[in-house]
C-alpha cells in the first residue's frame, strides 16, 4: 500500500507572464527558460488570446504532451508525425480514419484509393477499435475467429486480435448482422480483397480517430490571486497535465527516463485487454508465481478469467496477477506486445522487459505515461474503473469482488483512476486521473503523476492542492 515516508524537497521553478507580453519578452524567455509559448496552440489562442498564462521550465516545443498543434494530443500527435514521415519517404502504407470511416491506400507517399469502412468496435466497449501506428502482420485469406465464431475473409492483422477484413459470415455461409465489429476494421469483402492484395508484411498501418477539438475547451484560467510557488515534493519527477487539451500545467523532469516500477502494470493491463479475450480462462502454474515474492492471492492449478485478474493487478499491484496474465501469450510475447503498443502510442522513451515492473529496466518518462493515461481514458476506460474497484455486472461476477483496494484516493468522489505502487529500487510511482471543474463549468480530466517518490500520497495531495488553489477548480 502506498504510505507516507520522509520527504526530500526538490524545488523547481515557475514563471508567470501574460499573453499580451509574450511578443516583447519572447527571446528573453526562450533563452532563460527554454519555453514553448502557449499560443502556438492556435485554437486556444483564438479563444482567449489575452488571458494570463503560466509558463513552466519545460523544453522548447514541449509544453504540450506532443509538442504540436493537433486535435487530440495523444492519438493524432503520433499519427500525424508518422504519416508525414511516410509521405516524405514516399512509402506505401495504409491509413484508417475511424471518424470519417474511410480507409486510404498510399502508394509511394501518394493517396491511391479510398474504401468505406463498414464497421468498427463500439466506442466505450471493451472491444473499441484500437488506434495508433502499427504494421501488417499475419495475412489470412480466410480467418476463423475463435472469439466471434465466424469466418473473416481477407484478414490482415495489424495488432494482436485486431484485423482488417471483409464481411464476416457463419459456417453455413450466412453473413452476420450488426453495425459494430468486435474491434476489427470491417470492409466489404470485395474491398477487403483489394486491400489484402496491396498489403505487404511490415507495411505501416495508421489507425486514427479524431477526438473533440481543443477549441471546445477553454484555456484553464488562473485565480485572481496569481500563481504560487511550486510545492516542495519528494518525487524526482512530477507532472500535472490537462488530458483534454494536452497542456502540461506543471513539469518536473517530465522527459527524464526513469524506472517506472509498478506503473508497468498499466501497460500490462492495456496490452492484455487488447490482444487477449478477457473472457478466456487460464490455469495458474507454479512457474508463473514467484515463491519468494508471491502475494498469496492466486493458487497454483486454480483457473482464473482474464478479466478477473485485472482486479488484483490494478487494485493491489499484484505481481502474481501480472505474471499469470502474461501467461496467456507467454511472458516474452506479452512484453513484445507491450513494447509494440508503446511504439504505437509514440512513447519513444519507454521500454518494458517484464509484466510486473520488478526490473529497473522497465523505463519511461512522465510525458510518455501521460500519453498512455490519455489513451486508456479514451479507449479502455474500464482499466481506470477497475483500479478504483468499479464492478461491471454485464461481465459477470468478479472472482475477487471483495478485494481490498491498496490504491490511495480510490474512495475519492472525483477520482477516475489510480495506478501505482512501490518497490525497494524505484520507490513510489503513481498516476492519478481526476475530474476537476469550476462551478457550472465543464469537467476536465486532470492527470497528476509522480515517479521516484518517498511520499506519493503527500506529493499527490500537494500537487493537487497547488493546482486547485491556482486555478480555482475542485
Amino acid at each position: 500500500m502506498l504510505g507516507k515516508q520522509a520527504s526530500h524537497s526538490k524545488k523547481f521553478s515557475v514563471l508567470k507572464i501574460t499573453a499580451f507580453a509574450v511578443f516583447a519578452s519572447a527571446f528573453t524567455a526562450a533563452s532563460a527558460f527554454s519555453v514553448k509559448f502557449w499560443f502556438e496552440n492556435k485554437e486556444l489562442k483564438a479563444l482567449k488570446p489575452l488571458q494570463p498564462i503560466t509558463y513552466y521550465t519545460v523544453s522548447s516545443e514541449k509544453s504540450f504532451l506532443d509538442g504540436s498543434d493537433v486535435v487530440s494530443v495523444i492519438d493524432e500527435g503520433a499519427f500525424q508525425t508518422e504519416k508525414k514521415k511516410l509521405i516524405e519517404a514516399k512509402s506505401d502504407f495504409i491509413e484508417a480514419d475511424l471518424k470519417t470511416m474511410k480507409m486510404t491506400l498510399y502508394e509511394k507517399g501518394e493517396p491511391k484509393t479510398d474504401y468505406p469502412i463498414k464497421a468498427k468496435g463500439k466506442e466505450g466497449s471493451f472491444w473499441e477499435t484500437t488506434t495508433g501506428v502499427y504494421s501488417v502482420g499475419v495475412k489470412l485469406v480466410n480467418h476463423f475467429s475463435s472469439i466471434a465464431r465466424v469466418w473473416m475473409p481477407y484478414g490482415i492483422q495489424f495488432y494482436g486480435n485486431f484485423f482488417i477484413h471483409g464481411w464476416p459470415y457463419h459456417s453455413d455461409g450466412t453473413p452476420i448482422v450488426g453495425s459494430y465489429s468486435g474491434g476489427c476494421i470491417r470492409l466489404s469483402t470485395d474491398d477487403a480483397k483489394k486491400v489484402f492484395e496491396f498489403a505487404k508484411n511490415g507495411m505501416p498501418v495508421l489507425v486514427f480517430e479524431e477526438k473533440p477539438k481543443k477549441a471546445l475547451y477553454e484555456a484553464l484560467q488562473l485565480s485572481s490571486g496569481g500563481i504560487s510557488s511550486a510545492p516542495d515534493i519528494s518525487a524526482g519527477a512530477a507532472v500535472i497535465a490537462d488530458l483534454d487539451t494536452g497542456e502540461i500545467l506543471l513539469d518536473k523532469e517530465v522527459d527524464r527516463v526513469n524506472p517506472v516500477g509498478a506503473l508497468t502494470k498499466s501497460m500490462t493491463a492495456l496490452t492484455v485487454s487488447e490482444v487477449v479475450n478477457l473472457e478466456r480462462v487460464i490455469t495458474a502454474q507454479a512457474s508463473m508465481l514467484n515463491k519468494e515474492k508471491s502475494d498469496g492471492l492466486l493458487k497454483i492449478s486454480e483457473m482464473y478469467r482474464g478479466f478477473d485478474l485485472l482486479y488484483p493487478l490494478l487494485m493491489q499491484s499484484s505481481n502474481d496477477a501480472a505474471s499469470v496474465l502474461g501467461g496467456f501469450l507467454g511472458e516474452k510475447e506479452t512484453v513484445n506486445q507491450m513494447n509494440k503498443k508503446a511504439r504505437a502510442l509514440g512513447m519513444s522513451g519507454t521500454n518494458f522487459v517484464d509484466t510486473t515492473g520488478e526490473s529497473e529496466e522497465n523505463v519511461s518518462t512522465l510525458r510518455d505515461l501521460s500519453r498512455l493515461a490519455k489513451y486508456i481514458l479514451d479507449k479502455r476506460g474500464f482499466i481506470f474503473g477497475v483500479s478504483i474497484g468499479t464492478q461491471y455486472p454485464e461481465d459477470g461476477t468478479v472472482k475477487f469482488s471483495n478485494l481490498q483496494n491498496y490504491n490511495p484516493f480510490a474512495g475519492e468522489k472525483n477520482i477516475t483512476g489510480v495506478i501505482g505502487g512501490r518497490s525497494d529500487a524505484v520507490g513510489f510511482t503513481i498516476l492519478t486521473v481526476w475530474k476537476e471543474s469550476k462551478e457550472g463549468g465543464p469537467v476536465r480530466n486532470l492527470l497528476i503523476g509522480v515517479l521516484g517518490s518517498n511520499d506519493a500520497n503527500g506529493d499527490i495531495i500537494a500537487l493537487r492542492d497547488w493546482f486547485e488553489g491556482n486555478f480555482g477548480m475542485k
